[in-house]
C-alpha cells in the first residue's frame, strides 16, 4: 500500500468530504474514490459509510486512520535517519536552557533526541532568561529553552511555544500565606512583590497578568539576581512569583504556593535566531513537539 494513499484517507477521513478532499489534495475525485476502494480492498474490510450525501468512519476506519498516522511517522522518521546517515551528518547543536528548568525540560528532551539523533551532539548550558536572549542574538548558543516574554531585539528571534505553564509564589515562612498550599489572584492586592532587578520581562510580565485580573502593582522592591532572591525574601517579607518548574530551587525557610487561576500561566518556548540555518533546530524543535 502506498503511503500517499494513507496520507488521502487520514484527509479523508478529517474532511468527510471527497470533493473538498480532492480539491485540497490536488488529484481528481474519481482518483481519491479508486485510492480509498483499493485501501479497502487491502485491508479486506468497509472504512466508510457512503450515501449521496454524507461520509462517515466505520469502526474500523477509525482505528485505521489512527494506525496510518503511526505508520507515516514511523516512515518519515526513517527517511528523517536514513538523510542523515547517507550524508554523514553529525552536526553540533549548541542548547541553552533556563535554570532549575533541566528535570522538567531538558532531561527529557535530551533522551528523546540523542536516542533518535545519536550522532548529533548537544551542548547545554544553564542562563537566566536575558542572558539567554543575549547569547542566541549573539550567535553563542542555537536553540534556547526560554520564557515566551518581551526581551529587547526579540524581533530578530522566532519562537516556538511548546506550554504553558502555571506561575506561583515563593514566600517566607514568616509570611501570612505560608501556612497555605496555594492562594487566589485577589490575594495578591496589597502585596509587595519582589522582582530581578536585571530581568525586565519579570515584572513586565507580573503586572501585565495583575492588571488583566484587575489588579494594581502597588508595592515592589527588586533583588540583584536569583542567588539573592532568598535573602531578599525573608528581609522584606514580599512574596516572588515564580514558573511553576521553579519549585525544584530549594530555598530554607520558605513556602512554595499554587495560583488558582488557570489565566496566571506564562508560555515557554524554543527561541532561535531568524538567521540561524544549524539543520538541526527543526529536527530538535519537531521531537520537543512530540515530548510537549
Amino acid at each position: 500500500m502506498k503511503i500517499s494513499y494513507m496520507h488521502e484517507f487520514i484527509a479523508l477521513a478529517e474532511n468527510l468530504n471527497y470533493s473538498h478532499t480532492a480539491e485540497e489534495l490536488f488529484i481528481s475525485q474519481p482518483a481519491l474514490s479508486r485510492h480509498i476502494t483499493a485501501i479497502e480492498t487491502d485491508i479486506g474490510i468497509q472504512l466508510l459509510k457512503r450515501t449521496k450525501h454524507s461520509v462517515e468512519l466505520t469502526p474500523m476506519g477509525m482505528i485505521v486512520v489512527s494506525e496510518f498516522k503511526k505508520i507515516i511517522e514511523q516512515y518519515e522518521n526513517l527517511l528523517t535517519k536514513a538523510t542523515l546517515l547517507s550524508s554523514g551528518f553529525t552536526g553540533k547543536l549548541k542548547v541553552g536552557m533556563l535554570y532549575y528548568a533541566s528535570d522538567e525540560y531538558i532531561t527529557p528532551i535530551m533522551r528523546f533526541f540523542k536516542e533518535k539523533y545519536p550522532n548529533i551532539e548537544l551542548l547545554i548550558s544553564s542562563y537566566q532568561p536575558m542572558q539567554l536572549i543575549q547569547d542566541l542574538l549573539n550567535d553563542k548558543i542555537d536553540v534556547g529553552l526560554t520564557l515566551h516574554e518581551y526581551f529587547p531585539h526579540a524581533d530578530r528571534l522566532i519562537f516556538h511555544d511548546i506550554r504553558s505553564e502555571k506561575l506561583a509564589v515563593i514566600v517566607s515562612d514568616k509570611h501570612p500565606f505560608s501556612s497555605k498550599e496555594s492562594v487566589d489572584v485577589a490575594d495578591l492586592d496589597e502585596q509587595l512583590f519582589i522582582f530581578l532587578g536585571d530581568q525586565e520581562w519579570h515584572r513586565f510580565c507580573v503586572e501585565r497578568l495583575l492588571t488583566n485580573h484587575g489588579i494594581g502593582l502597588k508595592y515592589f522592591t527588586f533583588t540583584d539576581q536569583i542567588d539573592t532572591v532568598s535573602f531578599t525574601i525573608k528581609e522584606t517579607n514580599g512574596i516572588f512569583v515564580v514558573p511553576h518548574h521553579l519549585k525544584s530551587m530549594s530555598i530554607s525557610n520558605t513556602a512554595f504556593l499554587e495560583i488558582n487561576d488557570s489565566e496566571f500561566f506564562i508560555d515557554m518556548a524554543l527561541a532561535y535566531k531568524v538567521t540561524n540555518n544549524n539543520a538541526a533546530i527543526p529536527l530538535f524543535i519537531n521531537n520537543v513537539n512530540k515530548i510537549f
